[in-house]
């Protein structure tokens, strides 16, 4: 699934596109399903998801086993509620990203490097959830996981070229630049022992050398057919 930007906010999954969560009716019921998930990405951060146990979940939310099993059939369950968190939280934060790439002052490289920022950004803020989630949806096809990549893909896509649009950029071009700026914040953040570990610069560098990247492209093909 494409990954978008994150605040940090509390948003509950839609109950209606998650079957797999038992929503909680009481406040209190609530708060211990969110430190559940707080607990789960906590422990996402040094382990993989396959290699967590409910008990350890647990044990870090303060709650017990019987709790998480009154919220989710089984492990599969909670990584598909903490995917539906990870896409409402993803689309909220959307229109701020928007708000800001309209801005008509900014040139071309300053809204290039906004775009690269926020996609950093959010890669960075949660990259074993994240991480995980990637994973998930390349080795366990699932049409739920399908559906809301390709939400949030269709929303990030759309706002980006609207945000270009009064550069003259051809819109195949964008997409093609912004798939290669996402592949590859990806590798430097949430797969830094891979290929990105020969790279190995901070965090500004990156972002500055993937705008220029991005602008570059743009600029050498404005207007022509990919």
């Amino acid at each position: 699934m494409v990954i978008l930007f994150y605040r940090n906010i509390n948003i509950m999954p839609k109950d209606n596109q998650n079957n797999d969560l038992r929503p909680p009716e009481q406040a209190r019921s609530q708060k211990t399903l969110e430190r559940i998930f707080v607990a789960t990405e906590k422990l996402l951060e040094s382990q993989r998801f396959e290699d967590i146990t409910v008990s350890a979940i647990t044990k870090r939310a303060k709650s017990s086993v019987g709790a998480f099993y009154a919220r989710f059939a089984d492990k599969d369950a909670l990584l598909n509620a903490l995917d539906q968190r990870y896409t409402d939280e993803s689309l909220a934060q959307l229109d701020t990203i928007i708000e800001r790439l309209a801005d008509p002052a900014l040139s071309l490289h300053e809204v290039s490097r906004e775009i690269v920022t926020g996609i950093w950004n959010f890669h960075a803020r949660k990259p074993g959830l994240i991480r995980s989630l990637v994973l998930r949806a390349r080795t366990h096809p699932d049409a739920r996981y399908q559906a809301r990549g390709d939400e949030i893909t269709k929303n990030l896509f759309s706002a980006v070229i609207r945000a270009l649009a009064r550069f003259e950029c051809n819109e195949r071009k964008i997409s093609f630049a912004l798939l290669n700026v996402i592949s590859m914040v990806r590798e430097l953040t949430l797969f830094p022992d891979g290929p990105a570990n020969a790279i190995a610069m901070k965090r500004e560098e990156s972002i500055e050398e993937l705008s220029n990247l991005f602008t570059g492209y743009l600029m050498n093909n404005r207007g022509e057919d990919i």
